[in-house]
Order: structure tokens, then sequence, then C-alpha cells
């Protein structure tokens, strides 16, 4: 058996057949290596695949047909095979015998795999599409050798068909997945359909059908997934760990993020460097076809005549530059994906881990990395290490482009070559240099949006309370200096990245004269149409390495940064677990002498005080004891009872015992599983139930009995939907006796526990639900009787019900024994604690009224509580269905629109823009006339000088260098920046002017991703995107004119492209469009999560919730993932199309020049395939560009989507009123025939509301929850305008209620309040809210934002409310920390972050002090002095007493007692007015409403 009987053995070539190989060298190396190679990769596949035990779970499963019919085209195959072995006619019998073997092999393998039901490997299919490809070249060689006819022909045919039929199986037939489902396109494609993107196409269809959303984004791959990613990166990490000393590296960390994915990194890196390298070699084949076209235009008078080249190889050199482009726009397309999968995996797996290690940071380390700058770790520092993976294949590819390239030119243009090398070796230092002004620049502009997002957030969170202050201009003029600075950053940063931009577009250009310069002038070379139009196009392709290496080095430079803060990051401190849980009984505690620190004055509301005043010691690196020589005994099942005034270390106590503070000294064991109910109760986004179950099994017995010992039963059975209505963020659409109860009864649910921490859960509720729930959970019947309990509280007078009360006071124990022992040695006077002070704030009955819960129209402070959420819904309307709090976003559908684009351009200003159009055309003109210059110079090299042509040709360049940067300037660093400025500025205004109820039903989140993620696209994102769209349309033009002119016919396969292109972008737009949207969508949720468990990770923390919280977290980022993979998915298909249609336009201009050889110089050919070339790249850049300018228009939608959305309705200019600088003068107040509802369709909530209160009066407002309290003072504030005549609704008079039927008005001394605008309306105005606002800043922007006080002023009126010691000890070791400005008076003391560095109690008072400044004729209160202590509230009383005797006050009265020496009381049921008189004369009407409600309370003795 001859291994070769072909006398031409394994030359590659035939020489009896034209164009064609040799037969042994086809059968060998062409056929049989390959084809080795790849069943070789099917036996490792198999024995990988039985040592390996993976469960199939979630894979796909080929079905029984298709599974029968792929293995009969095998063994089809197989027998064609062993025939052809059998009758051997070809010259290489050894070959058929070894491809036989390899049949069988692969079939035997397929058969396995199909027996474990698993779909056919991607070494087979590569297996069976490399045979048909090599038998199709066989079949053309027995053509040549008109060998058509014999039965070697046949049988070789019968391997195609069997082969094709097997891909055309493999593609088409239908998938299950392993739970048989049907399995969804991308589950089901075969290699083919993969590669080339071809599972996207049904969303792209379906795009043009509906509005694509949530359920048409596929299931993320599992690869992909979150906690995937997180599992690769830990386990690199561990190694690293295992190897290391211990503390996480910058080099360490990015080391383990490349082992984590090494196989996409090589594999990205590969195909990258392949694809550039192909791109290089199609300028060689313009080489040989300009030699072929030469060969047909020999000049007979010069004396050396050519024999013309054939028609065919002409040919073959256009099939060749046609392959090598589809090959080479693969593998670019599918580097790019992976470098993008990269970024994914990359982001999601730090994203990750950062998440996780935050809830695991120490105290210390968690003032340090607050919400705020967690947040932006997770989002921006994440984003940027993702970058870092997709640059690294794009840097390394550039680098071997570029040397490639200078290769390549070396051989055209020879020692001139070395200009070039040197060159590039000066660009380097440029390029480093400019990477780091980039970066420095960078990170100036991220410090400030950080500082600009936090304030952001405080005023979205505090909306409400800014809007009854009229503090909006003050805040937007606070936030627009913050984005001034910002801008002016990015501006100059800008400035650095158009310099990038020129060391990579303009150098080519530059170099190419300089080395045809010297080739010409130095080295005396002829000018060759060769040599200059391989060597133009070599160097164009240069522009693409050179511009990626210039843009993407500071973008490596700027992702290290990130790096450096994300290692620094997983270096923090974490919670040390000091404390015992095994060294005694369950349910006992002991602590021996222990001393504790927060490490950190921002700690909890009621430390806060203590802790600040530690601040310049901490600040130093002092560990001052918040808990000072604290000794405890407490037996099990004992109930222990904290008492102690604000700052005494009641709170702290409570940490200490949860291990939630940093330990000093001592030994503290805490026995059992503990249970913490925090002060500030946590509620996230979801229902009640889930609230309360937070994942736990649902026992119904169970829940029902916790549900009434938490006095939740009558809130449950007034929702509209039960227990399964939602509540919003921060359980917005509760009040604060509703979020204490809900967090109780979570606590409650988990009925294993062994200790019970409870932090003052009675202050937020009005006495008799206290009451109820002492009895039924804490007291010696309650659920908790035989477990041990310890109860921080003022309302000490349930402290009779404990065993001991230990009594607290500056971090110490100072006393412990009985209730009635403490009260006979007058301890707990000294701790300054009265029975009347135990409600906080809200609930005469703390019914949550169901309409509330269904709309949530309800925020912090006033009214939040009752009687406005009247309006909402009437349960019987309902129907059961789930109350929805938050709506699903709206999102738009198709393309953006014209309108979008017409925004963003009247915000760069049209003359900027008309000036950047005329700078670009003349730009492209003078390059495109340096190209025809050289070709004049070609055609005519005698006609003058060589410096008078290479002088003029420089000119051109010179001109073209000093005009391109000018466009990208003028649009990069003033149109874009400008564009940014102005959006900014229009979303801030119109998110100061939306209604209040627009942020009780709109996420923060949902508000932030526009101040966020879709501004920062519009400063940076969209100009990038204009920019380079427009910049490669007009390279396509400038290059395409000399092809057009040069061969006009060449018009059609233009235009047949053009259609061709927009045909795919008319598929391709909506779906991305769509995707994107949707992406934008699950930012919202991403940034909510966060913000929810950062802001309650003592309770996450307490509950043990951490691996819930990740796996909630994994959820919304996948989620979002999900969205985006699918954008990417489109985007590669539209990438890929895109190119492949480039690269035939290339090939058809080879195919004309062919065909019109004998009528078209070398030149003409030169100049016209050669800037077909260079235009590839170009137009599928432009059209890539195209459509992601479509995408980055979304985020510019969504900020259009807010310009257009309703603002409050102000009182038109021509119909204010001018009113005197004394208004009000008397304070008289008059409500007549008011109605009032929240939202067109609604119920009304008050109703025919008619009263007066005198100038002067003390008015109390009273009433049950749904009265109308609140709602009155909202009227009043104007926050809801109230109705017109007309706007009875159908349901009204369904209930015969004809109360807006007449119209009505609020006038306050005889002024109609709807004829005074808002902003004077509301600063005329002092309001007391129930939750006290404070933000970043200064003590004195707090009180006096607009500085219309004296320093004399604003220290009086912190006297008067007790808080001028503090305030002036608090200055200094507060400015000092915080960075803000010390000027040796208290005023200018920092209030960190929602006041945190104040107690609550002091930020209530702080708020009264406000009120005291305005000194306006109205004042409105609600509840002012619930958080505050007995001392505190007498000071408070005292100064409503003197401070604002003579004006007019209306208190909005949950605690009865307090309104007894008011003038006039009002009380209110169902919207209306329905006793009026003093209180001693409705306390002496045994069957009044107030008797009852003051009866009820039990405060006061009747």
């Amino acid at each position: 058996m001859e291994w070769c009987s072909d006398p031409e053995k394994l030359g590659p070539v035939s020489e009896l057949r034209p164009a064609d190989f040799s037969a042994c060298f086809h059968d060998y190396i062409l056929t049989l290596s390959p084809l080795a190679l790849a069943a070789l990769c099917v036996v490792f596949g198999l024995f990988r695949t039985a040592k390996s035990n993976n469960s199939d779970a979630g894979k796909t499963r080929p079905s029984r047909l298709g599974t029968a019919l792929m293995a009969l085209s095998a063994a089809a195959a197989l027998a064609c095979s062993v025939v052809l072995l059998i009758n051997p006619s070809g010259a290489s019998t050894v070959a058929a015998l070894a491809i036989t073997i390899l049949v069988s092999i692969v079939l035997v393998a397929q058969l396995i795999d199909f027996s474990r039901s698993r779909p056919a490997r991607v070494s087979i299919v590569c297996f069976w599409i490399w045979l048909a490809f090599a038998t199709i070249a066989k079949l053309r060689s027995l053509a040549l050798a008109d060998l058509t006819s014999s039965s070697h022909f046949t049988w070789n045919l019968g391997v195609l068909i069997s082969s094709v039929l097997w891909l055309l199986f493999e593609e088409l037939l239908s998938r299950k997945t392993a739970d048989g489902e049907d399995a969804n396109p991308l589950d089901r494609a075969g290699l083919l359909t993969y590669l080339t993107f071809g599972f996207i196409w049904s969303k792209l269809r379906d795009s043009h059908k509906y509005k694509l959303a949530q359920d048409d984004v596929w299931r993320i791959p599992y690869e992909e997934s979150t906690i995937r990613g997180h599992d690769r990166l830990t386990a690199a990490l561990s190694v690293s760990a295992t190897s290391g000393k211990g503390k996480l590296t910058n080099v360490s960390f990015c080391l383990a993020l490349i082992k984590s994915q090494l196989p996409m990194v090589i594999g990205a890196i590969g195909l990258k460097v392949l694809a550039s390298i192909l791109i290089l070699v199609q300028p060689l084949l313009l080489d040989t076809l300009i030699n072929y076209v030469s060969s047909h235009n020999t000049d007979p008078t010069a004396g050396a005549v050519t024999t013309p080249q054939p028609r065919s190889t002409g040919f073959l050199i256009a099939i060749g530059m046609l392959l090598l482009g589809l090959v080479a726009a693969i593998m670019n397309v599918w580097g790019s994906q992976l470098s993008w999968l990269l970024y994914y995996r990359w982001k999601i797996s730090t994203a990750s881990l950062a998440f996780r290690k935050s809830l695991r940071l120490s105290p210390s380390s968690r003032v340090e990395n607050n919400t705020g700058n967690v947040s932006n770790l997770l989002s921006n520092d994440a984003m940027e290490v993702g970058f870092l993976a997709a640059n690294i294949p794009e840097i390394v590819a550039a680098v071997i482009q570029v040397v490639f390239g200078i290769a390549l030119i070396w051989v055209q243009l020879g020692l001139s070559t070395l200009s070039v090398i040197g060159f590039i070796i000066l660009l380097g230092p440029l390029q480093v240099w400019n990477a780091n002004f980039i970066e420095k620049w960078s990170d100036l502009q991220f410090e400030v949006m950080d500082t600009r997002l936090s304030l952001t957030t405080e005023i979205v969170n505090g909306m409400k309370i800014i809007k009854m202050y009229a503090w909006e201009s003050f805040f937007a003029q606070k936030l627009q200096a913050f984005r001034k600075t910002e801008l002016h950053h990015l501006y100059i940063r800008r400035i650095g990245e158009i310099f990038g931009v020129l060391l990579g577009n303009l150098p080519p250009v530059i170099m190419f004269v300089a080395a045809l310069g010297i080739s010409t002038a130095v080295e005396k070379k002829p000018l060759d149409v060769n040599n200059i139009f391989v060597s133009l196009a070599l160097f164009n392709l240069l522009k693409g390495p050179l511009v990626e290496l210039s843009m993407s080095l500071p973008g490596v430079a700027v992702s290290w940064a990130c790096v450096k803060r994300v290692v620094v990051f997983l270096n923090e401190g974490e919670i040390d677990d000091y404390v015992d849980r095994n060294s005694g009984k369950p349910g006992s505690i002991h602590i021996k002498a222990g001393r504790f620190t927060w490490g950190a004055p921002e700690k909890d509301a009621e430390d806060e005080g203590e802790a600040a005043s530690s601040k310049d010691d901490q600040a130093k690196g002092t560990a001052v004891a918040n808990l000072i020589d604290i000794s405890v005994d407490v037996a099990p099942g004992e109930f222990i009872g904290l008492a102690g005034s604000v700052g005494s270390g009641k709170s702290s106590l409570l940490c200490a015992l949860l291990g939630q503070m940093e330990k000093i000294v001592g030994n503290i064991a805490v026995n059992g599983s503990v249970v913490y109910v925090s002060q500030k109760p946590w509620i996230f986004q979801g229902t009640v139930r889930e609230n309360i179950l937070i994942g736990r099994p649902y026992e119904a017995e169970h829940y029902r009995r916790v549900v009434e010992a938490c006095a939740l039963a009558r809130d449950l059975d007034h929702m509209t939907a039960g227990d399964q209505t939602e509540i919003g963020e921060r359980g917005v659409n509760l009040s604060g006796g509703q979020r204490a109860r809900v967090s109780l009864a979570r606590a409650l649910y988990g009925h294993d526990a062994d200790i019970y921490l409870f932090d003052d859960v009675l202050s937020a509720v009005d006495r008799h639900v206290a009451k109820h729930i002492f009895e039924n959970v804490l007291g010696s019947k309650g659920i908790l009787a035989n477990k041990t309990r310890v109860l921080a509280t003022h309302a000490v007078h349930f402290l009779d019900g404990a065993d001991r009360t230990l009594v607290m006071k500056d971090g110490s124990i100072i006393a412990s024994g009985s209730y009635e022992d403490l009260l006979a040695d007058n301890m707990i006077s000294e701790a300054s604690m009265e029975v009347n002070s135990v409600s906080e704030s809200d609930n005469d009955n703390e019914t949550l009224d169901p309409r509330r819960a269904a709309k949530g129209d309800s925020n912090a402070g006033l009214g939040s509580e009752e009687d406005e959420q009247e309006s909402i819904a009437n349960v019987d309307r309902i129907d059961g269905e789930k109350a929805k709090m938050i709506e699903e976003e709206e999102t738009e559908s198709g393309k953006v629109s014209w309108g979008v684009v017409m925004m963003y351009f009247r915000a760069c200003s049209f003359a900027l823009l008309a000036a950047f159009f005329l700078g670009l055309v003349v730009s492209e003109g003078v390059n495109l006339g340096s190209r025809y210059w050289l070709l004049y110079w070609n055609d005519n090299p005698s006609s003058h000088s060589l410096a008078f042509y290479f002088s003029i040709y420089a000119t051109w360049v010179v001109g073209y260098v000093i005009l391109y940067p000018w466009a990208g300037a003028l649009f990069l660093c003033f149109m874009g920046v400008r564009a940014g400025r102005v959006l900014h500025e229009d979303l801030l205004a119109r998110i100061l002017k939306m209604p209040w109820t627009f942020y009780s039903v709109t996420p923060v989140g949902r508000i932030m991703t526009r101040f966020s993620n879709n501004l920062a696209a519009v400063d940076c994102g969209l100009p990038d995107a204009f920019y380079d769209m427009i910049f490669a349309l007009a390279n396509v033009v400038v290059n395409l004119l000399p092809t057009v002119i040069s061969m006009p016919t060449f018009l059609i396969v233009i235009l047949v492209a053009g259609i061709l292109c927009y045909a795919l972008m008319y598929l391709y737009i909506p779906a991305s469009v769509a995707y994107l949207r949707i992406k934008s969508n699950c930012d919202a949720f991403i940034w909510s999560h966060v913000d929810e468990t950062l802001n309650g990770l003592d309770s996450v923390t307490a509950y043990r919730l951490d691996v819930i919280a990740a796996e909630r977290n994994a959820f919304v980022m996948d989620n979002q993932q999900a969205a985006l993979i699918m954008f990417y998915w489109a985007n590669r298909w539209f990438s890929l199309w895109i190119t492949i249609v480039s690269t035939l336009v290339v090939f058809a201009s080879a195919i004309f020049a062919v065909l019109s050889v004998e009528s078209m110089s070398p030149s003409v050919v030169a100049l016209a395939v050669s800037t077909i070339l260079a235009i590839m790249q170009e137009v599928a850049i432009m059209m890539t560009k195209l459509g992601y300018l479509q995408t980055q228009l979304v985020d510019a939608e969504r900020l259009k989507q807010y310009l257009d959305l309703p603002i409050e309705q102000d009182v038109p200019a021509d119909a204010q009123r001018v009113l005197p600088q004394s208004w009000p003068q008397n304070g008289r107040i008059e409500f007549k025939n008011v109605n009032m509802r929240y939202r067109s369709g609604l119920d009304l909530v008050l109703k025919r509301l008619s009263f007066t209160i005198e100038a002067g009066q003390k008015v109390g407002i009273v009433g049950r929850t749904g009265a109308g309290k609140s709602s009155l003072a909202l009227a009043l504030m104007r926050l809801v305008d109230i109705c017109p005549p007309s706007s009875t609704s159908k349901f009204d008079e369904e209930r015969g209620d004809e109360a807006a039927l007449e119209g009505g008005s609020i006038t306050i001394d005889g002024v109609d309040i709807a004829t005074v605008p808002l902003a004077t309306l509301r600063q005329r105005l002092s309001i007391i809210p129930q939750e006290a606002f404070l933000f970043t800043g200064t003590v004195r922007e707090n009180l006096d934002p607009f500085g219309n006080s004296t320093d004399h002023a604003i220290w009086a009126a912190l006297d008067k409310v007790g808080l001028k010691p503090f305030v002036q000890g608090l200055s200094d070791a507060a400015a000092e920390n915080s960075n803000a400005p010390a000027s040796g008076t208290g005023l200018d003391a920092a209030v960190t972050e929602s006041g945190s560095n104040f107690s609550v109690g002091q930020k209530q008072l702080l708020c009264v002090a406000r009120a005291i400044l305005r000194d306006s004729r109205v004042i409105v209160l609600d509840e002012a002095t619930a958080s505050v202590d007995n001392n505190a509230d007498a000071a408070v009383q005292r100064a409503i007493a003197t401070q604002f005797a003579g004006r007019t006050v209306i208190t909005i009265a949950h605690r009865v007692n307090t309104l007894m020496s008011y003038d006039r009381i009002i009380v209110m049921d169902a919207g209306r007015v329905v006793e009026s008189d003093s209180p001693a004369a409705l306390l002496a009407n045994p069957a009044s409403l107030f008797y009852a409600l003051v009866h009820e309370a039990g405060t006061v003795d009747a």
C-alpha cells in the first residue's frame, strides 16, 4: 500500500492542473492533518467527560429525530469512505484508510454522546465542516482532471452530501433542555449559527412585531452568571492567598482575575492577534493585484514588455481577498465578543466580591466605606476593572499589528522604514505621559462626581422637606457648583483624549510623508505605483492599532487606579467575632470588664451624640471607648431592661452583644442564637409578608400568632391586598409605628432564637399599642416569656415588668436593680426619663390605611402617617389584586425618536454644530486632496522637481494635521461638555419642580440612575459615539469618491451595499435599543438593593442574611447582565454582517479591476482598491458606531422622559399677586369649602372642609387614622392642590358625595393661597416636620441656607432649644473629620451625611431652631418633640410659648396630652371637622370624640 502514487508528491501546487494543489498535498496536508487533529480533540473530550461527574442539568439535549438523522448521515459518509478505500483510484491509499478510520472514530464518539443525551461536540462539528470543504476541493481537482464521470467522483460526492446533511441536521433540528422544555435559540444553536450569531435573529425579528420586555431576555448562561464568576475569582484568590503573604496586592488581584478566566483571555488575545495579522496581509494581495493589472498595461514604447497574466489569476486574487476578509471579520468580531465577555465576568466577579466584603466590614472600616463609597465601588470601580479585561486583548493585538505592519512597510520602502521605527519609539513616552494626564483629571472628575451624587441622593431622599422649606434654589446652586467643577475636570480630560486621538490618527500620515521623502530624496528611489499605494494602505491600516493604543492606555491607567481602590477595600478589616457563643447555657449572657469602641463617631442614633465628642481623638487613630467597664451577667430566660438618657450607650451595649463593635479589652459570652430588633427598622421593598418571613417557610398558624402579638392584624385586614401589599423603599408607605411592628414581627417569626435584643421598639407606637405589644410579646405571658430578653427603652414604666433594669450614663452602667429599687434611689430620674415620653410619632390607633398602602402617597415627615393616605384607593375597588406600591418603569418602544436627537443638538448648540461640520468638511477635503496629489505625482513624475511635488504634498498633510484636531476638539471639548451642563441643569430644574407624590412612588435608584449612569453616558459616551460615527462617515465618503470617479459603474455596488447596510441596521436598531432600555431599568434595582442592604446592615448581620443578600445581589446583577449580553449578541451580529458587507465591497472592487483591466491604468486601480481597503474598517466602524449611537441615545432618552413629566402647578406670572414682605401680617387662616384628593380618579380626603383659625391662636388638629389631619397641612403648604369645582369623580357621585361640586379656597390674611407663588407661600410659613432633615454641609447652612440671619440670631436660636453647648463642642472635631471649614465657631461645624453626627433628638431640635430663625407668622408642627427626652421637650415647649407667642401655631397631634394648653382643638373625622372648641370644653363632654381619644391614650385625667 503506497503512501503516495502521484508523481507530484507533496508539491503544494500542481503543474498538471492550473490553480490546483497536488493530490498528495490535498490528501495528507489539507485533509488528513486537520481531520486527525479534530478527531484527537474528540477522543480527548470523551475521556475528559468520562472522568468528570458534572451534571448535565440546564444543558440542552438533541431530539431523538435529530439524533437518528445525524447518525444516519455519519454512517452514510463512513460507507462512502469504505467504498473509496475498497476501490482505490486516488494517489494516496494510506490517506484514504486513515480518513476512513477517523470517520469511524467520530461516528462512535457521536453515538456515545447521543447515548448520554449530549449535543454534538464542537470538535465533531469542526470535523464534518472541514471534511465537507476538503471534499469540495477534491471534487474540483477531479473535475479539472476531467474525471467527473468516474466512480471516485461519485463516492466523494456522496461523502460531501452526507457531511452537508449532517451539518444541516445539527443546525436545524430541535433540542430540549435537561428538564424537557423547549430550549431557547441560544441553547439550541449549532456551531455555525453560534459563530455567526444567528441565534439572535428571532429576537431581531420579534422586535419589529412587539415591544421587547424582560421576558424576552434569555436566561443568562451559567458561565456568565454572577455566582459562577464569584466562585472562579474566589478560588483563584484562595490559591494566591495560600502562596502569598496574606495581604492582597494589585498584581496578585489582577493575576487572580486572569487565572479565573484564563482560557477566555488566551482566546480573546489569540483571535484579536490573528485578525490583526490577516487585515495587514490584505495590502500584499493588493500588491499582487496591481502587478496583475500592470501586466496588461505594459507600454511597448518603454522597451520592456511582459506577458499578461491569465484572467483566472486576477479572479483568484479577488477570491483570496474575499476569503481573507471573511476569516478576519469572524476572528475580529469573536475576539471582540470574548473581550467583552471578559469585561462582564471581571466586572460581576469584582462587584460580587466587593458586595460580600461590605457585609463583613468591621465598624471602623464601615466609617471609611459608607454606603456611597461602596455603591461607587460596585458600579464605577468594578466597571473599570472590567474595562481592563476588554482592553488587554486590544492592546496586545495592536502592538503585534504595529510590529507586523512595520515589517511589511520595510519590504516596500526599505531603509526609509527606520524613520517610522524611530517615530513610533518616540510615541511611547508621549502615550505614557498622556495616559497619566488623563488618569489624573479623570480621578479628579470622579471625586467631584461622587460628591455630587451623594448630595443628589440626600436631596432626593429629603425632597418633601425641601419643598416645605422652599429650599429648591439653594440646593440647585449647590449642586450646580459641584457640576461646574466636575465638567471643568472633564473638559481638561477631553483635551488629553483629543491629544490621544491625534497620537493615533496623525502619526501614520506624518510617518508616510517622512518615509516617502527619505525614500525619494535620500535613497533616490523612483516613485512606483506599487510602493506608493501599498505603503499608503499599510500606513492607513496602522492608524487603527495606533488609535487603539492611544485610547486604551489611558483607559488601562484609569482601570489600574480602580484596581488599587478595589484592593484597598478588599484588604479592609472585617468583623472580629470576639463573642464566645458556646461557653454556657443557651440564653445566658456574660460580660466581664468590657471596653468597646465604634472606632468612629457615626453609629447608632442614640449614641451618635457621645460618639461625636470623641471624633478628634479617633481621627488621630486613638481608640476611644464608647462603652467603659461593662460587666453584666444575665441568666437564661431573664428579662433585662436598659434605661438612660440620649447618648448614654444603650444601643451601643446591644450592638456589643451582637459583636458589631470593636472590643478593646474584656471577655464577652452570648450563648445561643440571637435576634436583634433595631431602633431604626429595616424595611426593604417587597410585600409585608416577605418583610416578615425574609425567606423562611410560611407557617400559617405561627404567622397569625406573631401578627396578632405585634398588633398588626387590624392593619393587615384593612390593607388592599392584606400581607401581600407591597411596601416601598425603606417602608415609605408605612408609618413609623408600622415599620417598627413589621420589624418586630420579623424577629418573632424566627421562634427558635435563645436571646432577643430590642432597641427602643416601643417608642414608635402609641401607648395602648405599646401596652399590647409588651403584654403579648415581652411580658410574663407573652410569646417570649421563656426567652432571654434585653429591652432598651425610654418608656421606663414598662420596665416594671422586667426582672432587672440597668441604668446607663456616659457609656457605663451606673445602677442595676429592680424597677422599684431604682425609683426609690432616684436613679431613673437621674437618667432624665419620664413616663409620658413614650410616643415617638405617629399612631393613635396605628392602623395602616389600606388606601395608603395601595398607592403609597406618603413620605417621611409631615403627612406620612395616616390621613393623607385616605386618598389612594378604596378597598372594594381593588378586587383583591396585589396592591402595587412601585409600578414598573415605562419604557419607549422602537428606535430612539428624532426628538431626543434634537434635544441633544439643542444642548450642544446649533451654532457650534454648524462650525463642527464646516471644520470636518474642510479637513476631510484636504485629506482627499493629498491623495489626488499623490496620483498626479505618480502619473507626471518628470513635469516638476521632486522638491516641488514633495513640498505640495507636505502642505496638504500639514493642513490636515491642523484642521483635523480642531473639528474633534470643538465637538468633544466644547459641544459635548456644554450638552452635559445644559441637560444636567434642565434635569435638576425639572426634578426640583416635580410634585412630592412623584417621590413617594418612584424608587430612589430610578431617579439616581438618571443623575449617574445616564448623565455619565451623555457626558462621555454619547459625544464619543457621535464623534466616532461622524468621522467614520467622513472617511468613508472621502475614500469612496476616488473609486466612484475612476470606476463609475462601481456606484452600483455602493448602492447595493448601502441598501444591505440599511437593511441590517433596520433589523438591528429596535432590538438593541430595547435591550439597553431593559438594562437601564435593571440599573435602578441594583442601586436600590445595595442601598437597602447597606442601610440595614445591622439587621442583615443580626439575622444572618448575608447569604440571602448576596444571592439577591447576584440575582439583580444577573438580570442586568442578561439584558446587556443580549444587547452585545445583537451588536456582534450587526458588526459581523456589516464587516461581511464591507468585505464583499472590497471583493467587488477587485472583480471590477479584473474585468476592466484593459481600460484602467495601474495607478487608478491602486488608488481605487487601496481606498476601498482603507474604508473596509471604516464602514464597519461607521455602521457599528451608528448602531452604538442609537443605543447611547437611550440614555438621553431616559433624561428626556423626566424632562417631559408634569411639574407642580405654580401660579402663572400674570396671575400672581404682589404681596408685601410682611405678609402674612396677622396669620388668620380660613378654610372655605375645601375639597382635596391626591390624584385624579381617587377619593376625596378633605370634604367641604370649612373653619377659621384666628390670628395668634394655637390650634391642635386631632383625629383617628384617616381623619385628614396631615392632609389639611399639605393643602395649606400646597404640596397637594385643592380640587376645582368640576373635579367630582363618578365614584364620589355614586356614594352621594357632592363635596366637590362647589369650589373651595384657603386664605391667609384674606389672600387666596392659590394666587401666591409656591416659593413665596412656603417661605412665609414654617414647618417642623416629624422626621428631621439634615444634609451634608455646616450647621449654619442647615439652619440658614440662604444666609439671611446673623450669627447672633443663629446662636440665640440654638440656645433657646438647648443645643448651643453641644454645637460649640462639636465644631472643631466635626470639621476636622469631614474636611469642613472650622472658623472657631460652632456654626461652621460639619454636618455629615443625613446628619449622622447628631442624635435623632438633636436633629429635631435643630429643626425647631430653624423655625425660630424664620420667624413666620404661621407655624405648623407635626409632633415636633416626639424624639427628644424630657429636658429637651421642656426647652422646646418654652420656646413655643415664648418665641411663637402671638403667632398662629397649628399642631398635628398624635399625643393629645401636649395640646391641653392650646386655645382650640379641631377634631377631624373622614376628612371633615366634627368638633371644634377649647380642650376644657371638649373634655367636659363625655360624648365628644376628643374625650374618647384622650382616654384611649390614657395620659391625661379627664
